[in-house]
């Protein structure tokens, strides 16, 4: 139809989703590795260390902490992105375990709206949900005679808590959290040092 158009949009997340490398090629997703320091030494997950690695020098002798993608390598990402993409929807783990989603917000506040962060305090399975829930909703929303086409009706929308809208052809995100929606405290956690 004349006047109609998709917006391409890439979904960005980091490893504490537990999306590997080769998973998120297949998904069609942006997996950040979430850095690690084991003795002084940093490893990025699923790029130079392995999960059973990883556990394998949780339980033995050594000193095991966490941090965060540093600013360069997210702005980075985002970047080479935005020359194929219209815009970029990012899922970082929860706030309330680390401060690399409010460094992503920090972040996005330059891109003049075409990134966008979604803080919807989810990890592991339930924050893996939220970018399959995106992925879908980006599929499904298209602009169309300057109108919104917005395929609730798919049930899209609040299943993980982001909703993607696009008023006037301007990407927002919306963070929904439904009351019986499973929180990061009922979450598989990482016993650990959760730093960044």
């Amino acid at each position: 139809r004349k006047g109609k158009f998709c917006m391409k949009i890439a979904v960005v997340t980091d490893s504490n989703s537990g999306i590997t490398q080769a998973q998120a090629k297949e998904m069609g997703v942006y997996v950040l590795p979430m850095p690690f320091m084991i003795d002084g030494t940093e490893y990025l997950e699923d790029i130079n260390l392995t999960q059973k690695e990883f556990y394998e020098h949780l339980s033995g002798d050594h000193v095991v902490s966490t941090s965060q993608p540093s600013p360069e390598t997210i702005l980075n990402l985002w970047e080479k992105l935005l020359e194929e993409y219209d815009a970029v929807v990012h899922i970082p783990m929860s706030s309330g375990l680390s401060s690399s989603c409010q460094t992503a917000k920090m972040l996005a506040d330059d891109f003049d709206g075409k990134v966008q962060v979604a803080d919807n305090h989810r990890i592991s399975v339930t924050q893996r949900r939220s970018v399959q829930d995106a992925l879908d909703m980006a599929a499904a929303l298209c602009i169309g005679m300057g109108q919104l086409i917005y395929q609730d009706e798919l049930g899209l929308a609040g299943q993980s808590g982001v909703q993607i809208e696009f008023p006037q052809g301007d990407a927002k995100l919306v963070d929904v959290r439904a009351d019986d929606a499973l929180r990061v405290a009922d979450a598989p956690v990482f016993e650990g040092q959760h730093g960044g």
